[in-house]
């Protein structure tokens, strides 16, 4: 049984929700449209755009100051974008040949450094025009900016892009709620972890510790696609006789789990209400 690291029943809130909703809400500014229509129309279109799949990462919302946007291309590739709330597109990814899982830990990565004005850097790309790259901690680039006619302007928009990744990290923020998936890396061991809570806060299922991000994301991923079936579950009766619950993919492999329980039908009640939420598509993910 997968210990729950940091994620006790009762509400708690891992560092990385923390730290999101300890970042103040930045205004962003009208600038960033007009930046964005004065840069070239090839910088702003999607990679590979001819009848992509498109997957909105975010929910609809009013005060949205923009999303992340995933992409698929007919090479099988996925890419994720930052869209303004106009439809400007202000980065863009690499290709990801592994699947979407990579291009979600690819986002996760942009709410993190983008942030944070030195992690941008400004590029000349030839004697009159101008781009900006977003680098992760290790200088991996994570995202790419549109071309500008000058490098003032692609200094001016690296403000502009930290302020809308910034608005968009607390909008999530402020509009978390509901059952949800939360994802987060454990300080004393250093693994990642994912708990799915039900509405109320109290956790229906824990996971197994990752050593990356992207396993991690992979496990909510199969979390939602075996959770459905109920057969994938299973009630385990422990050596004390209490009762816990063990979910498998597929292979045989348990990728969440809960427990212990005093009785079978406690234990049964959280397979129920699981099924219900996931079967609905009700849960909420963490990015």
């Amino acid at each position: 049984m997968f210990p729950a690291k940091g994620a006790p029943n009762s509400w708690r809130s891992p560092p990385m929700i923390k730290l999101r909703h300890t970042l103040t809400a930045f205004a962003v500014s009208a600038s960033l449209l007009g930046l964005a229509c004065s840069a070239e129309e090839s910088g702003t279109e999607t990679a590979n755009n001819t009848e992509n799949i498109v997957e909105s990462v975010m929910p609809a919302a009013p005060e949205r100051p923009g999303k992340f946007q995933i992409t698929r291309d007919k090479a099988g590739d996925y890419f994720f974008h930052l869209i303004g709330d106009k439809g400007q597109i202000f980065l863009t990814s690499e290709a990801y040949s592994s699947g979407k899982p990579a291009a979600i830990n690819g986002i996760l990565s942009v709410e993190e450094n983008g942030v944070l004005l030195e992690r941008y850097e400004v590029v000349p790309v030839s004697a009159d025009e101008c781009t900006f790259v977003l680098r992760a901690g290790n200088n991996q680039v994570i995202g790419d900016g549109p071309v500008f006619r000058d490098c003032d302007e692609a200094t001016a928009a690296v403000s502009y892009t930290r302020d809308l990744v910034a608005g968009v990290v607390q909008w999530k923020a402020n509009v978390s709620q509901g059952a949800q998936f939360e994802l987060w890396k454990e300080e004393s061991d250093g693994e990642w972890y994912f708990v799915m809570r039900d509405a109320e806060g109290g956790i229906l299922l824990n996971s197994e510790g990752y050593t990356g991000r992207t396993g991690a994301v992979n496990g909510i991923e199969s979390v939602r696609e075996n959770g459905k079936q109920p057969t994938k579950y299973q009630i385990v009766t422990q050596a004390d006789g209490s009762f816990s619950i063990s979910l498998k993919a597929g292979n045989g492999q348990e990728i969440a789990d809960n427990g212990p329980f005093a009785s079978e039908g406690e234990a049964q009640a959280i397979i129920n209400e699981s099924l219900e939420l996931l079967i609905s598509e009700r849960v909420g993910n963490p990015w």
